[in-house]
């Protein structure tokens, strides 16, 4: 669809001189001969560029500028202006438009100011596109400041626009699924079906079938051809969930299906080529489901072209209360809420939580706790369960392994990693016992362990132990 252009110019010698050029750029082009008619076109018609002069009767161009600011923010407006009125195109680019250009106007340096903006915008509606996706399903990786928030969408981008086969890595609940869509919508198939199968839901036996389709009488029970999922996504995506759970006896035909992008129907002799993107997503470790025979090592490479890990989100506490802010204004809508607000203490239980489901979790906490609330703040009367089942149950002080417990696995490890670990170990252990005795408090531990006061706060940082767990531990004690 061509792109609509609005000239607002007075001189209709010069309007016309510019709109056969852009016409002749494949552009679509009104003209307008001042500010007034300019709106009135603009209220009829949706324009995606506004190419207007400064001075003119009636409506200026920066009085026609705050209109459209006004209207939709969204449209670009290019100013164009005398040389001596330099002054005024700056004052414009300050009110909001796009950019400017002066008189005598050079119409390949227009044209090419032209589709600037408008890959600009492109690449913005593309933005808001992948945001929209990653929210569609619940905003389980929409919203955060974190590095590994960041690191994550940064890959999304940059590997949406190729071809290549992507593995997605992570615990249950982190939003693989929503990756792959993000992925999908936002590549040259996006036209195309998106086709999901989830390879531990299906029987083994089933597989096969499901993957390839069958032909009459292929095996009992097939009254008719059927297509399977490679066929059915064939210019499009096949997102393979929990890759980890398909028999051995059939990842060589998988393998042969992905290489080559040719497969046999069961019950059928006959080849069919497919144009199909992979996407796979597994949560458990697939070099060690190699190492046990259970996964093909040529399989895991042909799949991990582009691996993107899924951080769980206890690797990124920081991003909870933007997420419980997300959470918040969605369920607000769908639950016709009015909540503004959540105490501090409930973020510091959030926080101090290891959430085993995720951002899932997270959700459904904060959906039930919604439900829950009649006032307008969530208080910390609807987190008792999550308090109770966190505080002591999930407390870091479980997570730690005796040197004794350590040394178990001293021959799996060299010399120099045992080392690493052991050290490690000793750290966290010792850390933890000290801020477990100080009841949280970084400046008393501080002085029990003899630890530089800054030292300390470094290794609390570096090893993720959250103070603030052993000041509640130590109060519900107290109580």
């Amino acid at each position: 669809m061509k792109k609509k252009i609005l000239i607002v110019e007075n001189e209709s010698r010069q309007a016309k001189l510019w709109m056969t050029k852009l016409e002749g750029e494949g552009y679509k082009v009104s003209w307008a001969e001042n500010g007034k008619v300019a709106c009135d076109k603009i209220l009829k018609e949706n324009y995606q560029l506004i190419l207007t002069d400064i001075r003119m009767p009636q409506m200026d161009g920066l009085e026609l500028l705050d209109w459209i600011r006004e209207k939709d923010k969204e449209i670009p407006v290019i100013i164009i202006t005398a040389f001596a009125d330099v002054d005024s195109a700056v004052r414009a680019m300050k009110r909001g438009a796009y950019d400017y250009v002066k008189k005598p106007m050079d119409l390949e340096e227009l044209t090419q100011i032209i589709g600037k903006v408008f890959r600009m915008k492109i690449l913005e509606e593309e933005n808001v596109y992948l945001k929209k996706e990653l929210s569609r399903k619940s905003g389980m990786l929409v919203v955060g400041e974190s590095y590994e928030f960041k690191k994550v969408m940064d890959l999304i981008a940059r590997v949406a626009k190729t071809k290549s086969t992507v593995l997605i890595t992570g615990e249950t609940g982190t939003g693989k699924e929503l990756v792959a869509n993000a992925i999908h919508y936002n590549s040259p198939r996006k036209n195309a079906p998106l086709i999901v199968v989830n390879c531990a839901a299906l029987p083994e036996n089933l597989l096969e079938s499901e993957f390839f389709g069958h032909v009459k009488g292929a095996f009992t029970g097939a009254y008719e051809d059927k297509k399977g999922k490679f066929a059915v996504a064939s210019s499009g995506t096949l997102f393979l969930d929990e890759i980890g759970a398909i028999p051995i006896n059939l990842q060589s035909k998988l393998l042969r299906a992905i290489e080559n992008q040719q497969f046999e129907p069961v019950g059928s002799t006959k080849t069919v080529f497919c144009d199909v993107r992979i996407i796979a997503a597994t949560n458990v470790d697939l070099k060690k489901a190699i190492e046990k025979n259970e996964f093909r090592e040529d399989l895991y490479y042909r799949i991990n072209v582009f691996p993107i890990y899924l951080p769980a989100l206890r690797q990124r506490v920081k991003d909870i209360p933007y997420l419980v802010e997300h959470f918040i204004k969605m369920y607000n809508i769908e639950l016709k809420k009015e909540i503004k607000d959540i105490q501090e203490q409930v973020l510091d239980i959030l926080t101090a939580y290891s959430w085993p489901g995720n951002v899932r979790e997270l959700e459904n906490i904060i959906e039930r706790a919604m439900v829950l609330c009649e006032k307008d703040i969530l208080t910390t009367d609807l987190f008792k369960m999550l308090e109770n089942k966190n505080l002591e149950s999930r407390s870091p002080l479980l997570d730690v392994k005796s040197s004794e417990e350590f040394f178990v696995y001293r021959n799996e490890q060299s010399y120099s990693e045992s080392k690493r670990k052991f050290v490690s170990s000793f750290d966290k252990n010792f850390i933890l016992k000290t801020l477990k005795e100080a009841k949280g408090n970084i400046t008393k531990a501080s002085n029990i362990s003899g630890i530089d006061r800054k030292n300390l706060y470094r290794k609390i940082k570096s090893l993720k132990i959250n103070p603030k767990t052993f000041k509640e531990v130590a109060n519900r004690e107290e109580n």
